[in-house]
């Protein structure tokens, strides 16, 4: 789940997990440009363009999560009269075992037998959690970096840091995927992951959480013609290990569709 980043560390499962950022993922010299990002934004961008999927469960999702469904319409109830009724019913989520008071923010029986969650279902079959959510929307992040940078005003002293955090979002997003550090050449340029520290890298998909710049995660938002990004923007952190396994799946299948594109072409 996405939270707000915090210089501590968190605790999860009873474990301590720590908190980086793009700072501590890189060698001390690295430097990140735009070059280094040019493969890894073709893949994203490919990703985005092939998931049109992923847009409309993550539309459900939201809608779901703010309680802008009818919960009628959810479990269906044969006397409601959707005409009467200001909740969306344009949906076609079902879940015939979700509490009422849960989904609307007030259930405190502890012996609740019903759902205290929301489902995979055909249709929002993928984004499942907060943090399906904040990763398809860093991944609609990237696909936007790469059609409008060219507009951008940044400040020269900030550019740097904006590539190494845009590098190490889409090294982090293939590692987990993947789960294996030696794939990530097969999607990425060597030299964006040569300059990484691995085996902090490899602590990012196992017992750790990342924390991104927050205006990364409303892409919809962002002036690219503006000084949009600043190396002191407001931060909020990711735990890799929420993501749901159906999203992990979706990725994965998509990574293995791209490289059967590629070499077919």
């Amino acid at each position: 789940m996405a939270t707000k980043a915090k210089p501590t560390t968190q605790s999860g499962d009873m474990q301590l997990k720590s908190n980086y950022n793009s700072n501590d993922f890189y060698e001390p010299n690295a430097r990140i440009t735009y070059i280094h990002l040019e493969k890894g934004l073709l893949l994203f961008v490919y990703l985005h363009e092939t998931s049109s999927i992923l847009k409309t469960n993550a539309r459900i999702y939201k809608k779901l999560w703010t309680g802008q469904i009818c919960y009628h319409s959810i479990v269906p109830n044969n006397f409601h009269d959707p005409y009467f009724c200001s909740f969306d019913h344009s949906e076609a989520y079902e879940q015939s075992n979700l509490c009422r008071d849960w989904y609307m923010r007030n259930c405190t029986q502890k012996s609740c037998k019903n759902q205290h969650y929301f489902i995979p279902t055909k249709a929002k079959r993928y984004i499942n959690n907060e943090t399906d959510l904040t990763v398809w929307n860093l991944m609609r992040f990237i696909r936007q970096f790469f059609r409008h940078f060219k507009q951008s005003v940044i400040d020269e002293e900030d550019l740097p840091v904006l590539h190494r955090e845009i590098g190490l979002i889409m090294i982090s997003i293939v590692n987990y995927v993947c789960q294996d550090t030696n794939k990530s050449a097969m999607f990425l340029s060597n030299s964006l992951i040569n300059q990484t520290n691995k085996k902090l890298l490899k602590q990012l998909s196992q017992k750790s959480t990342y924390s991104v710049p927050e205006i990364f995660l409303t892409p919809e938002n962002i002036k690219f013609s503006s000084k949009w990004y600043t190396k002191s923007a407001g931060r909020i952190s990711i735990d890799f290990e929420h993501l749901s396994q159906e999203f992990v799946d979706y990725l994965s299948d998509q990574l293995e569709k791209y490289c059967s594109e590629r070499l077919e072409n």
